[in-house]
């Protein structure tokens, strides 16, 4: 016969009582663990949340020229200001902030549609070097979905005005810090950069600072003012002779060097073509670049610039033909090398393009809207005179009306090392170390490495 078993209410209470312990106990014995176990893991991952550092970028010295009464003037300076840019999730009613933003400073109508065409895009930039006058006057309407950052740029007051002896400062990736690339900006550039600083302290809950807490300042280093000999009013007057100069001997190039007989000092320092380094190629859309095609697309939007090819041409009867002796090789060995070493996961997709052998001529066609050629020649050290044989015949075939052809060359240690190692360096097998290099002399013993980008048209 079965058996119901029964449950009394004090049956019930006691088990009752015994969950809620045994609750109790597994709550208390995880509290246990965080607040006394894991105590210092959770308290050093506090502090990291309440602590807070910053870099402080140091101000960029100053150019100057120094003219006939001994007054300097100013030749390069770093200028302050905003770079404006547009949150889409936040963006509301489009048309209406263009009008707003486009009343306090001039706005690219189709940028500005095409970044507000997208969706949860949180960091779009919009538009840079806004001074501090257009800055404070978006800050002030605080529209939805608008913001500024704060944005440091090099300005050169007086154009294109000794150009070469000034050279310009830029970065090649979005990694690297910009530094002087060419002329004074260049070869004085440790003392011009001056060194960063740092600061560092306590935050509570909310993100404010907190006064009493520990606060860590190290205060950057501005960079040292350089002052030049150059005497502005002589070598604007230099610059201008020498272009008349060219124009009437249809010389490719030329230059002037005046010098003061009593001091030596250099008065000025022309030399034609030059360019304005304030206009010299931004870093919008060339971030990723490799050095090969930072150089062939700095010399063909010059060569562009010159010529005015896109006020006489359309985009598809304009081409480029390059000649280049190792092409896209370097970074097609550093991509290759970091996937093998560091796994596919860790690299870097926006330098892939790199990697095609017409990476450099593909990269100038993009930024100069060439659609009708572009092409790379690699046929050693003649690579250069066959890509412009090569351009010659798609003229002669009427495939293209204009195209800038010529050679490229970007030197990085790796290709620097690999010469060396392969002996084919100039003086690196002969008696004392004597470089002979020159083309076609019986008495070359190999080549003298350099870099750059030439092309004609």
């Amino acid at each position: 016969m079965r058996k119901n078993k029964i449950f009394t209410s004090n049956n019930r209470l006691g088990l009752t009582l015994a969950i809620i312990v045994l609750i109790s106990t597994a709550v208390a014995g995880r509290l246990f663990f965080i607040q006394i176990v894991r105590y210092p893991v959770y308290r050093d991952l506090a502090k990291k949340q309440q602590r807070f550092s910053e870099i402080l970028e140091p101000k960029r010295g100053d150019i100057y020229y120094k003219n006939k009464n001994g007054e300097l003037v100013k030749a390069a300076t770093t200028k302050i200001g905003a770079l404006l840019y547009l949150n889409t999730k936040l963006l509301k009613d489009p048309e209406n902030i263009f009008n707003k933003l486009n009343a306090i400073t001039p706005i690219d109508r189709v940028l500005f549609d095409k970044i507000a065409n997208k969706t949860n895009d949180p960091y779009e930039i919009l538009k840079h070097r806004l001074n501090q006058e257009e800055a404070d006057k978006i800050s002030v309407l605080n529209l939805p979905g608008v913001g500024l950052a704060k944005e440091r740029w090099r300005a050169y007051p007086m154009g294109d005005t000794g150009s070469q002896i000034l050279g310009f400062v830029s970065s090649l990736s979005a990694e690297e810090e910009p530094v002087g690339r060419y002329g004074a900006e260049k070869y004085y550039d440790d003392s011009l950069r001056g060194a960063k600083g740092s600061v560092s302290g306590d935050k509570d809950a909310k993100g404010i600072l907190i006064a009493l807490g520990e606060d860590l300042r190290a205060e950057p280093a501005e960079g040292q003012d350089l002052v030049l000999t150059i005497e502005p009013t002589v070598q604007r007057t230099a610059e201008e002779e020498l272009k008349k100069l060219r124009e009437k001997w249809r010389a490719a190039a030329g230059g002037i060097l005046i010098i003061d007989p009593k001091t030596g000092a250099i008065k000025a320092l022309a030399g034609s073509p030059d360019f304005d380094p304030n206009k010299f190629l931004g870093s919008k859309g060339i971030r990723h670049f490799d050095r090969t095609s930072l150089l062939v697309t700095a010399a063909s939007s010059i060569c562009m610039e010159d010529a005015k090819l896109d006020k006489v041409y359309k985009e598809d009867d304009f081409g480029i033909v390059l000649g280049s002796t190792f092409g896209s090789i370097d970074s097609i060995s550093t991509f290759d090398m970091e996937a093998l070493s560091e796994g596919p996961n860790y690299v870097n997709p926006m330098d892939f393009p790199n990697t095609v052998l017409n990476a450099p001529a593909s990269r100038a066609s993009i930024f100069c809207r060439a659609k009708g050629l572009n092409s790379t020649i690699s046929t050693g050290e003649s690579s250069g005179v066959d890509a412009i044989i090569c351009a010659s015949d798609f003229l002669r075939l009427g495939r293209i009306k204009v195209v800038m052809a010529g050679g490229v060359y970007g030197l990085t240690k790796n290709i620097f090392w690999a010469a060396c190692k392969a002996g084919v360096l100039s003086g690196s097998n002969s008696a004392g170390g004597v470089e002979i290099c020159a083309p076609f002399d019986k008495r070359r013993n190999g080549i003298v490495m350099g870099e750059g980008a030439a092309l004609l048209l």
